[in-house]
């Protein structure tokens, strides 16, 4: 958990912007915006972010989704599964196909 989640996002971004030279590409990790150790309620925060986001876009808008773990049950046994990433999918369909 990240005891300073409300601010450390917002001081990252300034960072990046404050770069010379811009980057083409970022990758956010949670890391720098999990306020919470629940994994229920991170599931939650989640994809209600995913939802807000992808509903903001156009829908012939390109999306690449970056996972820390597959998002599916690979091998659950070694924790490389991700509990919420059907979930996900349903959301970016929905958001792109309306169904």
């Amino acid at each position: 958990m990240n005891p300073e989640a409300g601010d450390t996002l917002a001081r990252a971004v300034a960072e990046v912007n404050a770069l010379p030279l811009q980057p083409d590409f970022i990758v956010l990790t949670g890391d720098l915006t999990h306020a919470t150790d629940d994994p229920h309620e991170r599931r939650r925060r989640m994809l209600a972010w995913l939802a807000r986001d992808l509903t903001a876009l156009d829908k012939d808008a390109p999306v690449v989704a970056l996972t820390h773990r597959p998002p599916f049950d690979l091998a659950p046994q070694w924790d490389w599964a991700t509990r919420h990433g059907v979930a996900g999918f349903a959301l970016a369909q929905h958001a792109v196909t309306g169904a």
